[in-house]
């Protein structure tokens, strides 16, 4: 099967997207810059770099599972694939950061005593960050944040999910696109009716969609007119670089640009099946380790650092340190993984 290399390339934009904000918020949530002076690094009157990414990766990890089981699609070994693809990396983040946690911070492991050992489970699947979000304590590090639990979620809808789009696409996502249309614009008093707590840009039903949409990308885009896409890259440009607010819910006005924007950067395919694209294939199954530890790095270090800050120069440095470190421990993760992953095939 011949690798899509523009997924790679959004994969890369949009982990670096989540890296720099998480690295600049971080400053504002250790009283180093103020909120203000920061917010014009990462967003503007109708674009978030981080909401941006995540939308990109739903609607990516959706495509990439749609094109990996065209064809030969067998129940176990897809769980399999999956299990060695997404836990794995977390287990091995999750078990290094916990040897660390008790040295570091052992207030947080006299909580965990406090919890009932069955909860592990949530921890086993990767979902513990996801489940403590809604309001049950866990065993979580914060290793994947929200985001992997909910696609873990989704990873086992999947093949219900590929069913229906084989049999009924059309019909399908059209359902969906009315669900998402009317929860999106009515997610708060969705939220409040149900007693949820949780934002638009984490919730489970508006990010599946997403999910849902990749898939339906993948069977759909190449057939799309190449004027259709030129259209998507302007719609995409006008959010990067427009200054009016444009009208909408925030939830619906993000998955519109995350979709333009993911439909622009098919443009460059042609392109991109001229060159070499092994460093971009290998940088792409870089950026999931990566972002498994980039949290870690960030809360770690940054604080430490807030003594020694005097300036943006300062600054620069102190994000490329992180950068160091971060890149040093998510090689050691794939090395571990890689090799743990080759004894269970």
């Amino acid at each position: 099967m011949k690798r899509i290399r523009y997924y790679d390339i959004l994969r890369i934009m949009s982990t670096a997207f989540v890296i720099w904000y998480h690295l600049v918020i971080q400053l504002a949530v250790d009283g180093i810059a103020p909120q203000s002076a920061l917010d014009p690094f990462y967003s503007n009157a109708n674009m978030h770099l981080a909401t941006l990414a995540v939308s990109v990766f739903f609607m990516l990890s959706g495509a990439c599972q749609m094109v990996s089981s065209k064809e030969n699609f067998h129940l176990g070994n897809y769980y399999k694939k999956r299990f060695l693809t997404l836990l794995i990396p977390f287990y091995v983040t999750y078990l290094l950061y916990l040897v660390f946690t008790a040295l570091r911070h052992p207030e947080t492991i006299a909580f965990f005593r406090t919890l009932p050992k069955k909860r592990i489970i949530y921890t086993l699947l990767g979902m513990d960050e996801w489940i403590s979000m809604h309001g049950t304590p866990t065993f979580s590090l914060h290793i994947g944040e929200w985001f992997l639990g909910c696609l873990m979620v989704l990873t086992i809808l999947f093949p219900a999910f590929r069913l229906l789009m084989l049999k009924k696409r059309h019909l399908f996502m059209a359902a969906a696109t009315i669900c998402f249309v009317i929860l999106s614009t009515k997610y708060d008093a969705f939220c409040t009716r149900f007693s949820i707590a949780v934002p638009w840009n984490m919730s489970f039903f508006l990010k599946g969609y997403e999910y849902l949409l990749g898939m339906y990308l993948a069977l759909e885009l190449p057939r799309l007119p190449r004027f259709l896409r030129w259209a998507a890259a302007a719609a995409a440009l006008v959010f990067f670089i427009s200054p009016f607010r444009i009208p909408g819910s925030e939830a619906l006005k993000t998955t519109i640009f995350a979709l333009c924007f993911f439909i622009a950067f098919s443009l460059s395919e042609s392109l991109l099946q001229k060159e070499n694209g092994q460093f971009l294939a290998k940088l792409s199954s870089f950026t999931y380790p990566l972002f498994l530890v980039h949290h870690i790095v960030i809360y770690e270090i940054t604080p430490a650092a807030k003594p020694y800050l005097a300036g943006s120069g300062s600054i620069a440095i102190l994000f490329l340190v992180e950068l160091a470190v971060m890149t040093g421990l998510a090689l050691l993760v794939q090395y571990l993984s890689q090799t743990i992953a080759e004894k269970l095939r």
